[in-house]
């Protein structure tokens, strides 16, 4: 089932299998500004990435020596999520584990996913709600597709920490032979997608790691994408509370994690 909230500045569109952003509509620009998951280049749009980013060494984890096998990216993105709160701003859904769930990751959860428009920005929140009665180690992420226009020429990525005054930009190059993908540990508090004619800008309040991604070799989409966490490298432990970047939540604790989208 698919829920819409919208203001004077954006249209949004969420779709209740996976809490997945289907639609960012920039109401002003009449633009449509995320990427609508065409199949030929990336079928997704905007998956939540838990409780673990990327890929686990040799596909799976342990927890206290039992084997676990969790999906390239978690799961989270593969189940509908339950309609907790909407009005015409705002809009929450959460997951909470369950059987299915507990087969790949023996953790009890609430995992809710809020939209709220202010203004021309769209604030995107996970609470993540550890309700068993042991510390709970997870990883968390976006992966947000954005589309990219052919008529508004070349792009730049433009990485701001504002409170110590460091800037970077980055020229996007869609025309690698593989998939192009850079993970920054992240002393970047913005990234700015820009070009002559269109501007957004994600903000993020933690340091958090960084991923950008497009399909190799396209001109249409580009990820941003902040972790916290990371994918496993070749000597990474299979011990999921002991992989890097790791969150241990403890009983009855909440942890937020958030991004926010303003269109320029």
């Amino acid at each position: 089932m698919f829920y819409n909230i919208e203001n004077n500045c954006l249209r949004v569109m969420v779709n209740d299998y996976g809490a997945e952003l289907w639609s960012l509509y920039d109401k002003r620009q009449q633009k449509e500004r995320l990427w609508q998951g065409e199949a030929s280049v990336w079928p997704r749009r905007a998956p939540i990435l838990f409780p673990t980013v990327g890929i686990l060494r040799d596909g799976y984890c342990t927890v206290k020596g039992v084997r676990y096998e969790i999906p390239q990216h978690g799961f989270a993105r593969d189940f509908v999520h339950t309609l907790v709160a909407c009005d015409s701003d705002h809009i929450e859904l959460e997951l909470k584990s369950n059987e299915q769930t507990k087969r790949m990751y023996p953790f009890s959860f609430s995992f809710r996913s809020v939209f709220q428009l202010e203004g021309e920005t769209l604030v995107q929140e996970f609470r993540i709600k550890n309700t068993g009665d042991e510390p709970m180690p997870f990883m968390v992420g976006f992966h947000t597709g954005y589309r990219l226009f052919a008529s508004s020429g070349s792009y730049e990525l433009i990485l701001k920490n504002q409170k110590e005054g460091l800037r970077e930009t980055r020229r996007l190059d869609p025309h690698s032979d593989g998939s192009t993908a850079k993970m920054i540990p992240c002393p970047y508090d913005s990234v700015t997608l820009h070009s002559a004619h269109d501007s957004l800008t994600v903000s993020m309040e933690k340091d958090y790691n960084l991923m950008l991604w497009a399909p190799a070799g396209r001109r249409e989409v580009v990820c941003i994408e902040p972790w916290q966490g990371r994918a496993d490298v070749q000597d990474t432990t299979h011990e999921l509370q002991d992989k890097p970047g790791e969150v241990l939540l403890q009983p009855n604790s909440t942890c937020i994690f958030k991004q926010k989208i303003t269109i320029d």
